[in-house]
């Protein structure tokens, strides 16, 4: 038994398709396509390879523009702006205690995140070798760029000389661009900054509760 190939079963059905798209001409009895079926398959094959293409292109677009993602030095006042227009629930940080600012930038030089380091806010965690990290702020849309500030933040600190580097969330918040780095956290009791002796402006997000990372134990 003959088995028929692919391209005879295609064949076939190119056949079986003209025949059902034609008629008969009532003068010379031959059959005319009703439309043109080759210009038809031309047109369809030309579509598929245009959108193929332009996923290609689309995702070879995204995976450069995530490529081209680089640090740079900011200034601190140049990342409190930064964080007062995107962060979602902190507010810019004081200037006291600050260390150094990065800032993160697409393949455009458009700055699309920033990160702050200062000596740690709670006193019993300001040993002089302690590193937190303040504030840390992305724009939506690109992959990895966390990540990307927290580890080169931990880099800088273990340069410095920093014995430790420690950061917080919310419980809410998943952590993954902190766990991508090697972070470990722990559940901390949260108290309020404002005291008799110390008045402060306590901000709605210090009262929840909150998650504490180490970068360096």
């Amino acid at each position: 038994m003959r088995w028929k190939t692919k391209k005879s079963l295609r064949g076939k059905t190119l056949r079986n398709l003209k025949r059902f798209l034609s008629y008969v001409h009532p003068v010379t009895k031959r059959c005319r396509p009703v439309i043109d079926v080759g210009g038809v398959l031309r047109l369809v094959t030309w579509l598929h390879v245009a959108t193929v293409g332009s996923i290609y292109a689309g995702v070879a677009i995204i995976c450069c523009r995530r490529d081209e993602m680089k640090i740079i030095p900011l200034r601190m006042s140049q990342a409190n702006k930064f964080i007062s227009k995107y962060h979602r629930h902190n507010k810019p940080v004081d200037h006291r205690g600050h260390r150094f600012s990065i800032g993160l930038v697409d393949g455009e030089n458009k700055l699309i995140g920033v990160a702050i380091a200062g000596q740690p806010i709670a006193q019993r965690n300001d040993d002089g070798f302690t590193l937190e990290i303040l504030r840390v702020c992305v724009l939506d849309g690109y992959r990895n760029a966390n990540s990307m500030l927290y580890g080169r933040v931990r880099r800088i600190g273990m340069l410095m000389g920093y014995h430790r580097i420690i950061t917080y969330t919310l419980q809410s918040e998943s952590g993954a661009s902190l766990r991508a780095v090697g972070a470990t956290s722990k559940e901390i009791r949260t108290y309020p900054w404002d005291r008799p002796a110390r008045p402060r402006n306590d901000q709605e997000v210090t009262h929840l509760q909150k998650l504490r990372w180490e970068l360096i134990q």
